[in-house]
């Protein structure tokens, strides 16, 4: 609020000096100190002038983009910038993996506690799985309670031991409703298919077992 009186104040100025500019170019004053000072005085409100319009076009394009690229409640990248982001990150020689995962009793969760506090509770997870990734990887909400990373790793055991650890924190969240979680993981075995195949079969590991509460964890299998 106070930047934008701040600006509507500086186009005041600036008008008030190009008004007084015009009107003394016009009249009689033949003062050519004087003329030279509003000229440089003119070419710096202008300069003024295309810096506040760069910088509300700056801002602008940041919002378009955020709301393209990035979730609003858990300010992670969403699906449209996840895929997109997949075959740039994987381009090195390590191994990657697919992994995407959700809640089983999301709606139930939702009627029980409320939308403000399940907000609260996705941005913990949020939080902890963007801890939990490198550089060189990725997160993402891809929809309310649908997640997806982009993980390297050594040994598929690697992948499990980060997902327990995941799984483990956010467990640990206070909330009065026992929370389960599904991942389905594909390792990707040829990074020239496209990012939405790849996020299809992990997709499609995590399906496999959403019945099954007891399992955590699933790897695609072809």
């Amino acid at each position: 609020m106070k930047e934008s009186k701040e600006k509507e104040l500086l186009f005041l100025v600036i008008i008030f000096i190009i008004i007084f500019d015009v009107s003394f170019i016009f009249s009689n004053i033949r003062s050519t100190i004087f003329y030279s000072v509003l000229i440089g005085i003119t070419i710096i409100c202008l300069g003024a002038i295309f810096h506040i319009i760069v910088q509300e076009r700056i801002k602008k394009e940041k919002e378009i983009e955020t709301l393209l690229y990035y979730d609003k409640v858990t300010k992670l990248p969403n699906k449209n910038k996840f895929l997109n982001d997949i075959p740039k990150t994987i381009k090195n020689k390590e191994k990657y993996a697919v992994i995407v995962f959700d809640m089983r009793d999301f709606k139930e969760l939702l009627d029980d506690i409320g939308l403000t506090e399940v907000n609260k509770f996705l941005k913990n997870i949020a939080s902890i799985i963007k801890k939990e990734t490198k550089s060189n990887e990725l997160c993402s909400n891809i929809s309310d309670d649908h997640f997806a990373l982009l993980y390297e790793y050594k040994k598929e055991s690697d992948l499990e031991d980060r997902i327990k650890s995941i799984n483990k924190q956010i467990k640990e969240y206070d909330i009065k409703q026992k929370i389960t979680l599904s991942f389905g993981i594909y390792p990707i075995t040829d990074k020239r298919f496209s990012s939405t195949l790849m996020f299809n079969k992990a997709s499609l590991a995590r399906k496999e077992i959403v019945d099954k509460k007891n399992i955590l964890f699933n790897f695609y299998k072809n």
